[in-house]
């Protein structure tokens, strides 16, 4: 059996095991990703160092999930698991270095910590907003969140109330989408 069928054989078991995507709605996985983010953007308000540490750690995580969200368009398609691996290997390699490096200009003082979190966002942003053009839409709603969460963040001192309110709604858009996505076949028929 040659390597390529052998490590596609392992991650259709793998993603067969977890099940992510055919059993959780898209508002579930929506409002985990939403979440997820929503901890390290309060987290990296309190201490740059914790914020440090989670975002190392959620990239990866991120990077799973969209594997997982875009391995079922690759299935049915018919395409190369090595290109999809690649793609997304080298795309949130590269959040993961941008995201350290940004805390290394902390480190030597040419960031402020406020400042930091400010370019957490926008490096998140776009990378999800990115993850939403080429894999799946749910990281369209989460690049927008994100996007949405920094501007507010800007003017807004207490903002953590105001992104959960936004939260909601960018759970309820994403919903709302979803639906109106898996009703879209029926009625052309």
């Amino acid at each position: 059996m040659a390597l390529n069928e052998m490590i596609s054989a392992k991650l259709i078991t793998i993603k067969d095991k977890l099940d992510i995507f055919p059993f959780a709605n898209d508002a579930v996985v929506l409002g985990a990703l939403i979440g997820l983010s929503y901890i390290g953007i309060a987290l990296t308000r309190v201490s740059p160092q914790a914020g440090h540490l989670y975002w190392m750690v959620m990239i990866p995580v991120f990077g799973l999930i969209s594997l997982l969200a875009q391995w079922q368009v690759v299935r049915a398609n018919r395409e190369k698991w090595s290109r999809l691996l690649r793609r997304q290997l080298f795309h949130w390699l590269a959040l993961w270095v941008a995201v350290h490096l940004t805390y290394r200009l902390l480190n030597v003082g040419l960031l402020t910590h406020e400042s930091v979190g400010f370019v957490v966002f926008l490096l998140l942003a776009f990378s999800f907003f990115l993850q939403g053009v080429y894999v799946d839409w749910r990281f369209y709603i989460l690049g927008g969140f994100l996007a949405v969460s920094l501007v507010v963040a800007m003017y807004v001192t207490t903002f953590l109330w105001v992104m959960l309110f936004l939260a909601i709604a960018f759970v309820a858009v994403g919903v709302w989408y979803s639906r109106a996505q898996s009703r879209a076949p029926e009625a052309s028929t």
